[in-house]
This record gives structure tokens, sequence and C-alpha cells, in this order.
């Protein structure tokens, strides 16, 4: 066994085992709180109430969720049901998104796979702070891994006949089709916040696989990707015109949970005419006009928002390296030509452009009209490394760089001679033990709310000393 076997090998090996400790945390977690949140106390108030919101007194917006809360109630009690979905919808993530990165386990090296299953913005956002734990947008996320597993047949049907190069595209436009018209616009009735969390990403990544398509020019594709996607937009206009519903109907949707036990008695009560918080959790916050829901962002202070622009800058520097990390090694690893290392660099960056800042900044109303700035940050870091992992959009942006090559073109022949910054390959303990150490709050902030347990506690006693 020559030298560079063995190196291969014990990469190989410690990436198992990077893998196998991530299980490992997430099995620690389902022990403490799978007991807690299906046969105790719940999950999150807040959590809870906006999965019963439903369609009892009326049309509202993330009226869909209740409904099916409502057909389950029949059968077990909503706060058993919501839990356990809670737990199963994030664990069917999670093993989707290990699935993912274990298609490139060889290549990524234990660093990047450290990286991709520890950041503090990925999934173990949702551990760390239990009151994220059970939000919607786990849907959202199963939607998007659904979204990159129907490019799998376009890539290798495109690849296996090169006369017929419209089929896997029809292939393809077939499963969109389920995607756009059904379970996106049935995520918007969910919550509406999904249309600026994934509609964007989607879009992206629909126009990036259809590129490969040389037949059609690119006026033609962003038409036909506002058509496919005009559903969307027409759910998400349904519920901002329709959605708001009075403070009665939120007090009657309310009052029917409570009839049902699924809600303790009196917890509807309005006190002293108080309505804006009058209701349980996201109960109270349905009625609510754009100016109230801004409002309570008006009241953070100049300390907070520092802290958060520190957080989302570390963070989302951090995911971005690892993203540009993951894409070059996959680039390297699928390419046939050795002369398309070159565009590496290019092709990577383009990409966290395409899926990390234009989605983060379509996301940036969410920040205004809700509290939840950590969990707005999450989403949008964790679609972006799930799309980073996908071979075949690698795959699909090589054919596109190969197909612009063969055009002559100073973009062309510009296309990424600058090497990657080498910033993973010093040493990826660092980087780990920034993981360990960092969390994302999910709205309050403040000096220890930064950081896990135990380090918390342990920097409020030093602090306390002195």
């Amino acid at each position: 066994m020559t030298l560079s076997e063995i190196k291969e090998n014990l990469g190989r090996a410690w990436s198992s085992v990077v893998v196998i400790l991530f299980v490992v945390y997430v099995t620690i977690h389902f022990r403490e709180k799978f007991t807690d949140d299906v046969f105790y106390g719940g999950v999150n108030g807040w959590v809870y109430t906006d999965w019963l919101i439903d369609y009892s007194a009326g049309f509202t917006r993330r009226g869909l969720s209740g409904e099916v809360i409502d057909f389950a109630s029949k059968f077990v009690h909503p706060i058993k049901f919501i839990g356990a979905l809670s737990w199963f919808l994030f664990i069917t993530v999670a093993w989707a998104f290990v699935r993912l990165l274990c298609r490139s386990l060889d290549h990524l090296g234990p660093s990047l796979i450290a990286s991709a299953l520890f950041l503090p913005t990925l999934l173990p956002f949702y551990l760390k702070d239990h009151r994220a734990f059970g939000r919607k947008e786990m849907i959202g996320s199963l939607i998007l891994l659904w979204h990159l597993h129907a490019i799998k047949d376009l890539i290798k049907g495109s690849d296996s006949d090169s006369g017929a190069e419209r089929e896997p595209t029809r292939r393809y436009l077939r499963r969109l089709t389920w995607i756009t018209a059904i379970l996106l616009p049935a995520h918007i009735f969910m919550h509406e916040g999904s249309l600026f969390l994934f509609l964007p990403v989607h879009m992206m990544l629909s126009f990036s696989i259809l590129r490969i398509e040389t037949l059609s020019t690119v006026g033609k594709r962003l038409r036909n990707l506002a058509i496919w996607y005009s559903p969307v937009a027409l759910a998400f206009l349904v519920v901002a015109l329709e959605g708001r519903p009075t403070f009665e109907v939120a007090q009657a949707m309310c009052q029917k949970w409570e009839r049902l036990n699924a809600l303790i008695p009196g917890a509807c009560d309005a006190v002293n005419g108080e309505s804006m918080w009058a209701l349980p959790a996201t109960f109270s916050t349905l009625p609510w006009t754009v100016s109230q829901a801004s409002s309570l962002i008006m009241n953070i202070t100049i300390e907070q928002i520092v802290l958060w622009l520190f957080v989302f800058a570390l963070t989302g520097f951090m995911t971005v390296q690892a993203g540009l990390r993951i894409a070059g090694s996959i680039i390297q690893n699928v390419s046939r030509a050795p002369s398309v290392s070159n565009a590496t660099h290019s092709i990577s960056w383009s990409l966290a452009t395409r899926f990390f800042a234009i989605p983060w900044l379509f996301s940036v109303p969410l920040y205004i009209l809700g509290c939840d700035a950590g969990r707005w940050h999450a989403v949008t870091c964790l679609n972006f490394i799930m799309i980073m992992l996908s071979r075949e959009l690698m795959m699909a942006e090589l054919r596109v760089f190969e197909l612009n090559r063969a055009c002559p073109g100073p973009a062309v022949e510009n296309a990424g001679e600058k090497p990657t910054i080498p910033l993973f390959q010093v040493c990826w303990l660092p980087l780990l033990m920034v993981a360990a150490v960092i969390r994302i709050p999910i709205f309050e902030i403040g000096p220890y709310e930064i950081l896990s347990s135990p380090f918390k506690d342990w920097l409020r006693g030093v602090v306390d000393l002195f």
C-alpha cells in the first residue's frame, strides 16, 4: 500500500468518524428532548400555537397546517402529534442532509464534513436553541431536498444521449410542476414567510439547471420561470390580501382549540381590552398590521444591532467559506477535463452569489417584520450548504462552463485564474471550537446568548467574580 493510499484511507476513516459523531450528537438531543416534547410539556409555545392555526373561523394565513392537526386530533392529542411531527421532520431532513453529504464523503475531507455538520448556522441551530425546534421551515427544507433529488435524472439523461437534449429537460419540468404548483403553494399557506426564504433558491436552482439546454435563449428561460413559479406568487398574493384575520376571528380559532383541551382553560380570554398580546403566542400576532409587527424591531438597541451584525458576519463568513470549499472539492472531483480546474474559483463564487447573497437579500423583509432574525439567517445558510453539496448542480455548472468556453469571448478567457483562499487547509480544529462555542439565538440576543452551554454559564460566572 502506497503512502497516498494510506492517507486516503485515513481521511476516509476520519470523515466517517465525524459523521458518526454527528449521529451521536443528534441522538443525545433526541433522548433528552423527545419524551418532553411528545408526552409532557410539548414544543415551544410559539411553535405549538403556530401549528394550531386553522380555517375553523375563516380563511387566514398559516391555516393549512392547522387543518392537518385538526384531522390528526381525532386520533391523538395535538401536543403529542405536533411534538412527534417536529422530530419526524427534523430527523428526515437530517437523514437526507447526511445522505447528500455522504455522496462526496471521499472528496471533502474531515474538515469540510465537520463544517457542514456542526456549523451553528446549520442543523445544530435547531438543537442548540429549542425554541427554534419544530418550525415550519423544516418542510421547506424537505421540498428543497426533493428539488435537488429531481435534477439527478436530468444530468444523467442529458449525458446519455446528446441527440435527445430536450427529453431530460421535459422530465425535470414535470417534476418541477409538482414543486411549483402543489408543494411550494401549500407551504405558503402554512407560513407566508416561505416565499422570501425558499422561492429565490428554487428559482435560481431551476435557472441554473435550465442553462444547460442550449436550444433556448436567456429571455425564454426567464419567461418560462415566471410561468412555472406563478402559482407560488398567486398563493402568496391570496394570503397577503385575504389572510389577515380580525382579532375576533383569531380569538374564535383559539377558543376552538381550547374546547378541544389543546390549550389551557381561559387562555383565549382578552384581559382589559388588550388585543395585541391577549391571545396565546402566535394567535396574538395573526391580526397584527405591518406597523404593529415592525414596531417590535424598532425597540432594538444599538448594542443588540452590533451583536447581530457580529453574529451574522462571523457565521455567514464561516458558512460561505465552507460552501466555497465544498463546491470547489466537488467540481474538482466531477470534472473530466483538467483545464476546467482553473474555473473552480469563479464557478464557486458565482454559486455563492446566486444561492447565498441573493436569497439573503430577498429575506430582508422578514428581518423587518419578524423578530426571529437568527432563524431567517439559519435557513438561508442551511439552504446554501445543501445546494453546494449537490453533485448534479456542479456537473451542470461545469457543462455551462464548457459550452461557454467553446464559444469565443473575453468572459471565457478570464474564467477563474485565481486560486481559492486555503482557509480550511490550515487547521480544522479552531473551526470546530468556534462551532461548539457559538450559538445563534432565534430572537433575543446579548453577550451571553451568543454562547452555547456550558460556555455561557462559565462566562457569566467569570464576570460575576469581578
